[in-house]
């Protein structure tokens, strides 16, 4: 044994000891403080593992359990509303049968017992309406709701129907299939350098910068949206008017129609409706190479405002800022002054104080221009004012693009109006002399086609028996030519898939008229001449001259007035009345026709005699129609067409009106048929977003409906977040969506552990229908009856006084099924309550207790253990204390050495 004074090998080993004796006492004192075995990973790490998965599992299940506790509360909130409607259809039933007893009802029971029925009908709506668990409406069908599949998210928001607007119903967990939007019309057009008239050959003619001079015996092919492909073979003296002739001459076959614009030397083809045109030319300049064609898509592209198939597309306008007559790179800056550029290749002068008045979809705003104001400031202008008028601005200095749209999908509208700023050629800030119009400005909110009626030459109020020829039509300004063509010409409506046409009669000749009135008033008509005299006054007829311009010319005559007393033929202001025949189509005659296919054409007509106003208005989609050129003047106006007048070309206004988007919505009813439903953008509402059916649709048997307007509502993603100039685009493909309420309730831990809560309508309106379904499928005592007197629900009892008509049995009858169909639900329910829910819960309760007992095993400390362990760990702590004390005295021994 040798003793050294340096190194103590005997105190640094039992130091070693004594501080694993302290680790292992500090251990024990944690796990007895705590109370739990693990406290951090490196007291047990399987063990803390397990135990952390069990935690995170009875975590989920806890809240799974208090989930569903919520949900029986709902339930309950919901059977206990219930119970309530079926105590007042129980009172409905009694009134019902009172009332049945006829022998002793006089009119006077009959309308008391009514009022009694009536009120407690409402009291059933008013219920279903009012009872809610929190903020969530139980029984006015949102919990019956529609749920989106996952792949239809992208593109719709949302989905719903309402039970009290479907009387055929809607078939438990049937799919409904969203097709894409229809887009609105599409066009091609290009623009040739010089203006040249419509006279101008093509051959030779500069088309966006390039010169097509291999023109003779080339093509150029058109599909529209009614058929096609349709060739037109040019010549080599083919002029641009010959083409706009030529394609406007197949109208009917293409559904396009062309027009030149000779003072911007712009030419056109676009679809008279709803649809898309295709155009594909052959190569027509002379080296062969660079494959450019008259129109085709190397020079002219799809016109910027149109949507591709399936997307929604807001309103806009856009025009090319330039310092040159050409509009070519380098464009303007933001910070450049607007006065002195050239917009679309006309100058601009700006001096300052100039308004510019912008209206959206939100309001109207007027943006005063100050002195040198700038690019960018026009668009920070516009802009400021977003939230009032909701319109904004862009420019892209890479194009020279200066762009104002609605923040609104379609079915609005956008209006830029503003002073000259040339000079004297009528040109402002974005208005219609330097953009195009792109929007079908009839379509809002559904495709409209109006016009104004008038009678040259007589002035006096319209009637729809005035005959249309000698008419004369506008649109919002002055009456274009009278028809003079009328007779073998057809006025043709396409729409719903369907089209119909009508064959126009002519009036009597005019000869004809001013024979008859001379005859009756006492006057002389000379046919080889065409004087009609009476009295001392006198007029020439002609060929031209319209049985209007005739009444009028009478009516004026103070000789006519005294010459028709005690005549056969009298006159109100210019109208003629009597038996004479003067044959020809009238107003009431077009009426009649576009009403008599509503049904197949989705079309309704109306006139308002005060205005002149004749309305084509579509009930179930996009329309258009084609009439036969009616005036003889060349100028190719028919009835109601869209070449009555250019209503965006006046003054320095521009107007874009939002074409009204549909989707089609095809679904199931509760007897299995299957049934398509149009749904329209409804304007102002969603941001243009959201689509419904306006409309009711056709019926089984009269005065039932396969559905009502606004029994379908859908709302479409804004897939462009709001980015300037992006569509909101809809998948091609067709989306689906199921009848299955969107309220779920967790009863698990984990994803996929829930129940799907459905409780149906409960309104007065979507109760007792299952009567009259039965009756369809001819399974009801009550034959067609219920069918024929439109005894669907309960409020169509209170709507046609059922009891009072004495319609008691069939009321009876609606009754007893609302009854069925109520007791049905809380059956529903309370199965949902106690075998779903209930069950799951006392599941979950046993669950809790075992996964809680599980981890406590785990994590939890067996106090009797570490107590155990304390005391043996303290002693050992002690022992080591003591024995490092002996040790370190051991080199105190080598001072006896030195003694």
């Amino acid at each position: 044994m040798s003793l050294r004074v340096n190194y103590n090998p005997a105190s640094v080993r039992t130091h070693q000891h004594l501080v694993a004796a302290d680790r292992a006492v500090a251990r024990t004192l944690e796990r007895l403080s705590s109370g739990q075995r693990i406290n951090r990973s490196s007291d047990d790490p399987s063990g803390m593992v397990s135990a952390n998965a069990i935690r995170h599992n009875l975590e989920g299940i806890t809240q799974a359990s208090q989930n569903i506790e919520e949900g029986v509360s709902m339930l309950q909130s919901a059977d206990g509303a219930m119970d309530t409607i079926s105590s007042l259809l129980i009172r409905l039933r009694s009134l019902a049968l009172s009332a049945a007893n006829e022998g002793a009802n006089g009119a006077a029971q009959l309308k008391a017992l009514q009022s009694e029925f009536d009120e407690a009908a409402r009291s059933i709506t008013r219920v279903a309406q009012q009872a809610r668990y929190g903020t969530i409406p139980l029984l006015d069908g949102t919990l019956a709701n529609l749920t989106l599949a996952d792949s239809a998210k992208t593109e719709w928001s949302d989905a719903s129907w309402d039970a009290t607007r479907l009387p055929g119903g809607l078939k438990e967990g049937t799919s409904l299939s969203i097709a894409p939007p229809a887009q609105t019309r599409s066009t091609v057009s290009a623009k040739f350098y010089g203006n040249p008239p419509l006279s101008t050959p093509i051959q030779g003619l500069n088309q966006n910068g390039n010169v097509l001079d291999n023109v003779a015996g080339r093509t150029v092919t058109i599909t529209g949206p009614l058929g096609g492909p349709l060739v037109y073979t040019l010549a080599a003296t083919t002029t641009l008017g010959e083409f706009v002739a030529q394609v406007n001459s197949t109208t009917q076959t293409t559904g396009v129609r062309a027009s030149y614009d000779a003072a911007r030397g712009e030419l056109d083809v676009a679809t008279v409706g709803p649809g898309t045109v295709t155009l594909a030319a052959q190569d027509m300049t002379i080296t062969g190479t660079t494959s450019i064609g008259f129109l085709d898509g190397n020079t002219a592209g799809i016109n910027p405002f149109m949507a591709a198939t399936g997307d929604h597309q807001r309103e806009r306008f856009e025009v090319v800022l330039s310092t040159g007559a050409l509009p070519t790179a380098p464009f303007p800056s933001r910070t450049t002054a607007l006065s002195g550029l050239r917009q679309n290749g006309t100058a601009l002068t700006v001096a300052g104080g100039e308004q510019v008045t912008i209206t959206g979809s939100r309001g109207t705003s007027v943006i005063t221009l100050p002195s040198g104001v700038t690019v960018g400031d026009f668009v920070d202008l516009v802009n400021l004012q977003t939230s009032t008028t909701g319109a904004r601005a862009s420019y892209d200095a890479n194009s020279g693009s200066l762009a104002v749209e609605n923040i609104a999908f379609g079915a609005g509208t956008l209006n830029v109006s503003g002073p000259d700023l040339t000079g004297g050629s009528n040109i402002g800030l974005l208005n219609p002399n330097t953009t195009t119009a792109t929007s079908n400005p009839f379509r809002s909110p559904r495709d409209t086609f109006a016009v104004t009626l008038s009678k040259p030459g007589s002035g006096g109020p319209m009637s729809t028996t005035d005959l249309l020829a000698g008419l004369a039509q506008s649109i919002g300004g002055p009456a274009g030519a009278p028809f003079a063509q009328v007779a073998g010409k057809k006025f043709t409506i396409f729409g719903n898939g369907e089209s119909a046409s009508m064959d126009l009669l002519a009036n009597q000749s005019a000869a004809d008229v001013a024979a008859h009135l001379a005859s009756v008033a006492g006057g002389t008509f000379v046919a080889s001449t065409g004087v009609l005299t009476i009295g001392a006054a006198n007029m020439t007829v002609t060929a031209s001259t319209s049985w209007h311009q005739i009444a009028g010319w009478a009516t004026a005559n103070t000789a006519w007035t005294t010459a028709i007393n005690g005549a056969t033929m009298t006159t109100t202001n210019g109208i003629i009345n009597d038996s004479y025949a003067m044959s020809g189509t009238s107003i009431q005659d077009v009426l009649d026709f576009v009403n008599q296919h509503g049904t197949d054409l989705g079309t309704s007509a109306s006139f308002n005699a005060g205005t002149g106003a004749l309305t084509l208005t579509s009930l179930k989609g996009p329309i258009h129609l084609t009439s036969d050129d009616l005036t003889g003047a060349g100028l190719n106006e028919g009835l109601l067409d869209r070449n009555v007048i250019d209503p965006l070309d006046t003054g320095g206004t521009k107007t874009v009106t939002g074409y009204n988007a549909t989707v089609d919505l095809t679904w199931t009813d509760e007897l299995g048929n299957l049934h398509t439903v149009p749904l329209s953008q409804l304007p102002g509402q969603g941001d243009g977003l959201v689509f419904a059916n306006l409309n009711a649709g056709p019926g089984s048997g009269p005065p039932f409906s396969l559905w009502e307007a606004g029994a379908f509502r859908i709302t479409a993603a804004d897939s462009s977040a709001g980015a300037m100039g992006l569509t909101a685009t809809a998948a091609t493909t067709t989306r689906e969506s199921s009848r299955l309420s969107r309220t779920w309730i967790q009863t698990g831990g984990f994803t996929g552990q829930r129940v799907n809560v459905e409780i149906r309508d409960m309104r007065a309106g979507a109760l007792g229908r299952s009567a009259m379904q039965a009756e369809l499928m001819g399974g009801a005592v009550t034959g067609t009856l219920l069918t024929q007197r439109g005894y669907d629900s309960i409020d169509d009892l209170v709507r046609e006084q059922a009891l009072v008509d004495g319609d008691s049995q069939l009321a009876i009858h609606v009754i007893d099924a609302a009854i069925d169909e109520v007791s049905t639900a809380r059956g529903r329910t309370g199965a949902l309550q106690a075998n779903s829910l209930e069950s799951t819960l006392d599941s979950l309760r046993i669950a809790i207790q075992n996964l809680t007992d599980s981890e406590s095993r785990i994590r939890d400390t067996d106090f009797a253990q570490e107590s155990a362990d304390f005391a043996r760990n303290n002693i050992i702590y002690q022992a080591a204390t003591a024995m490092l004390a002996q040790a370190n005295q051991v080199p105190q021994t080598v001072l006896g050495l030195l003694k």
